[in-house]
């Protein structure tokens, strides 16, 4: 049995979890681009492209931004990902601030 090769943004959505509006807004800003377009216009990906799917999702998950996780993703190296854990640790521990400010 052979492996499909491409799969449509429907089965592309099923097997990352995110949505397929999110991944044409993704495709628009150049965040997660689908490998072939096809004639009618329609986008695929292929299995290569889950990982970076797992990963823009998971990040996502984390509360990381968009802009952040575009600029992670040209250039992936261990100290980056490290930075950008650190930055959004900064940026969580300055919410719990804010909030234990409003609360108190």
């Amino acid at each position: 049995m052979s492996e499909k090769k491409q799969l449509s943004i429907l089965e592309f959505s099923r097997l990352t979890g995110i949505k397929r509006d999110n991944l044409r807004f993704y495709d628009r800003i150049g965040l997660l681009k689908p490998e072939i377009r096809g004639e009618n216009g329609y986008r695929y990906y292929t299995r290569r492209q889950l990982s970076s799917a797992y990963l823009i999702g998971g990040l996502r998950l984390l509360g990381v931004g968009l802009e952040d996780i575009k600029r992670y993703s040209t250039d992936r190296t261990p100290e980056k990902m490290l930075d950008l854990f650190a930055q959004q640790e900064v940026r969580i521990q300055a919410e719990i601030a804010k909030l234990r400010e409003t609360s108190g």
